[in-house]
This record gives structure tokens, sequence and C-alpha cells, in this order.
């Protein structure tokens, strides 16, 4: 009996901390260049960057939605939100081989990176590189970071003769199959070679995140349960 109260008990605190997992969008109004702070399951976060955040638009929002993340895309004036931008090389992208551009997002516990994604990538027919969304993360406050890179799911988006100079979903890059612990993580851009402009220019348009279980509590509640095992065994 204590056995299936213990095996109960860890099946619930998994599952407790997989449905708390939050998407933040930043395609969204509600996070954009005004709301750059807020929490998630208690857990406040900051959003800044590397130089002046700007809400990055493109013309279309096809592939806001069921191509593995469903994004707002906020219409804004004729075009739509599609994430954050930094004014600087290219005034709204983030710029990735020439520029060290980033978006940064710092929490004040550490959590549990599940996803992250990005837009305006492409694969250049031409020179057949590829624009990569890179998510650099930390778990030291931003002392020292790692990365994963996401590549684009559009191809043959080249601006010159070859390509048809569209992005027909965005330009989405994401990854949804990670499990990192991190305390601050940065979008930036990165490519195989350069494009377009000599550089590589990406959004941060997403991150999904869920909260890590605290030991402490994890061990009181398998104590409890534990503990009400034992007195039904005795009592049995």
């Amino acid at each position: 009996m204590t056995r299936i109260f213990t095996l109960g008990a860890a099946a619930l605190l998994w599952a407790s901390a997989a449905s708390a997992a939050t998407t933040l969008d930043f395609t969204s109004g509600t996070i954009g260049t005004g709301t750059l702070t807020g929490d998630v399951f208690g857990v406040g976060y900051t959003i800044s960057g590397s130089g002046t955040l700007t809400n990055a638009t493109h013309k279309t929002d096809a592939g806001c939605t069921g191509t593995g993340w469903d994004f707002a895309c906020d219409k804004d004036g004729s075009k739509y939100d599609v994430g954050f931008g930094v004014k600087g090389a290219n005034n709204n992208e983030i710029d990735g081989i020439r520029a060290s551009e980033y978006v940064q997002v710092a929490f004040d516990s550490v959590v549990k990176v599940l996803g992250f994604a990005g837009m305006l990538t492409y694969r250049d027919s031409q020179s057949q590189g590829t624009e990569q969304v890179v998510l650099e993360y930390s778990v030291d406050g931003g002392a020292t970071f790692q990365k994963v890179a996401a590549d684009p799911l559009d191809d043959d988006n080249d601006p010159y003769d070859a390509g048809d100079n569209k992005f027909d979903l965005v330009g989405l890059a994401f990854r949804n199959d990670l499990s990192i612990l991190a305390d601050v993580v940065r979008f930036t851009a990165g490519g195989t070679k350069p494009f377009d402009d000599g550089n590589a220019n990406i959004t941060a348009a997403g991150l999904t995140v869920a909260p890590v279980p605290l030991p402490a509590a994890g061990l009181l509640l398998l104590g409890a349960l534990g503990g009400l095992g034992l007195i039904r065994r005795r009592t049995a």
C-alpha cells in the first residue's frame, strides 16, 4: 500500500508540473514593448535586449497557427506582429553574423524550458545557407551560456532570382522537444552562410516554460501520503 501511495504521489508531482507549462507569446499585444515584465506560475520574468526592443512585423500571418505553435500575430495596421526584434542593424529584427543582437528573458528563479520559436528565417536557395533561431540558455544568471538551434520550415525563400522572396510560414523556426533548466535565455540569430544583406535576421516569437518542482515540497508530500498508507495498512 505504501508503494502505491508513493508512486501515486510521484505521478501527481509530475502531472502538476506538466500541466503548469506556460507559453509566452511575444506576437501578442499582451507581451509587447510596453509590457516587459510579468510572471509565470509565480516566477517573475523580465524581457530586455541588446538594444531598444521593438515589435517586429510582417505583411502576412500565414503559418502563425497550425504549425506546431499557435501564435496571436496581432495585426498592427496593415502588418502582423511576429515577435520581438531589436532596433539596430536591421532596425526591427534580431541580427546575427554581422551583428550580435539578442532578446533576453530573465527569470527570478530556474525554470524548465520546453520549447522556443522565432520567425523570419528561411533557407537560401542560392548559397544553400540556413538561417537559424538560436536559444542561448544559462543557469547561473547569465555568467555562462549554452545553446540550441531551430532550423526554418521555409525553403527557397531567397530574395534573389532563384527564390520567391516570400515567407510562406512567416519564416517559422521552432523546437518543442526540449527539457532545459535555465534562469536566463537569449534569442539570437545564427546561420551557416551570409544571407541577403550579409546577415541573419530573426525574431523572438515564443517561449514555453514549466516550473521546476521543489524537492522539499515533494518529499513532504511523499512522506504524508506514505504515512497515510501505513495508517490504512495497520487499520485494515
